[in-house]
């Protein structure tokens, strides 16, 4: 029995009304998930709760599933978009700080700041992942899915072709389109200087 056979069969069974069927699907996905959800959210807390507002947006999505594709790709593309909003909403919160805090550290300029990026390298690096993004936004979605899975998940080509349901060969090809694009994006940046 295939994964793919599997995971339908769970799934139908939730469908029929055995909501504690889905519970297969969450232990069997669960580290997986976690894993993509890192890539984005650093705090382990809130990877958890990220991770399982993933889980419980595609079980709320279930019906919508249409096997398309492996029921992992799609949970993968559900945590990747939930990590996202997650990091999102984090970044549009405003931190405030009372500076008479005593907790409050306060900088007396005896020491150089050595990490920063200059306004030129930080509009470059900003600049640069949003033609990445462009990039694996226009890209063919079997590619996209084929590089993230590599490169993000972590999987091998073998892993990656039972998931995608295709030859490992046809998975080498499409991540080598996949890295060719992202090269082509990538190579006027790492020519200046």
């Amino acid at each position: 029995m295939t994964k793919e056979l599997a995971d339908q069969q769970i799934i139908e069974e939730v469908l029929k009304g055995n909501k504690n069927a889905f519970s297969l699907l969450v232990s069997k996905y669960q580290y997986r998930i976690l894993n993509v959800v890192g890539k984005f959210v650093r705090e382990p807390a809130d990877c958890e709760d990220v991770a399982q507002q993933a889980f419980l947006k595609a079980y709320e999505a279930l019906p919508n599933f249409r096997g398309e594709c492996a029921f992992y790709t799609w949970l993968y593309t559900i945590a990747q978009n939930c990590a996202k909003s997650f990091v999102k909403s984090k970044a549009q919160q405003v931190i405030s700080v009372d500076a008479s805090d005593p907790e409050v550290e306060v900088y007396d300029g005896s020491e150089r700041l050595h990490d920063i990026e200059s306004p030129e390298d930080l509009l470059s690096s900003q600049e640069l992942q949003k033609l990445m993004q462009q990039a694996l936004d226009q890209m063919p979605k079997d590619l996209r899915q084929a590089l993230v899975m590599c490169e993000l998940d972590g999987l091998s080509y073998d892993e990656i072709a039972k998931e995608m349901g295709c030859p490992v060969g046809t998975v080498k090809s499409r991540i080598s389109r996949a890295r060719e694009t992202l090269g082509r994006v990538i190579r006027p940046y790492m020519s200046k200087d």
